[in-house]
């Protein structure tokens, strides 16, 4: 958002012709920023995936298979990858 709110207020300077155009260095206004979404949208599809597993190993499964000890240590694997 705060690339989107950027370049929307240096698109309304030049248009009102009133001030000089607004010209910075793009890498060193975003390289950071935008770095820091790219980590947090690569924590968010963890945090989905960790999600779908635990969803597909969930009480269902565990009724189905009868197997309940079993999910269970494959659920404690699947959290050790993370932590």
């Amino acid at each position: 958002k705060w690339k989107d709110a950027y370049f929307k207020v240096r698109e309304k300077i030049e248009q009102s012709g009133r001030d000089q155009r607004w010209e910075f260095d793009r890498k060193r206004l975003f390289e950071r920023t935008d770095y820091m979404v790219a980590c947090c949208n690569h924590i968010y599809d963890v945090a989905q995936v960790l999600e779908d597993f635990h969803n597909i190993l969930g009480p269902e499964l565990k009724a189905v298979t009868g197997d309940s000890q079993g999910i269970d240590e494959v659920l404690s694997r699947v959290d050790a990858l993370v932590i």
